[in-house]
């Protein structure tokens, strides 16, 4: 009887493609959820983001990540809320 080969099994971290736009992509939102995670929290149970004490920089990175979304007030046109996705 013969027995069988052994089958050579590869781990997830051998096929990634660490030059890839989507690996790349996926690592920097994954830093900016665990850096901003506190906010994106409470963001997420509803209070209030305050764009004056974040600042734009940290708002823009997260709405460009998809992370962060502002929502427009249609009874007050200047007004914006932010909410977690």
């Amino acid at each position: 009887m013969r027995s069988a080969r052994p089958v050579k099994r590869t781990c997830w971290h051998e096929q990634l493609d660490y030059n890839s736009e989507a690996v790349r992509q996926g690592i920097e939102r994954l830093k900016l959820l665990g850096k901003h995670s506190e906010l994106l929290m409470h963001s997420y149970y509803g209070v209030p983001v305050d764009e004056a004490q974040l600042g734009g920089r940290t708002i823009n990175q997260l709405i460009d990540a998809n992370i962060l979304r502002r929502l427009m007030s249609v009874q007050a046109l200047n007004s914006v809320t932010l909410y977690a996705m």
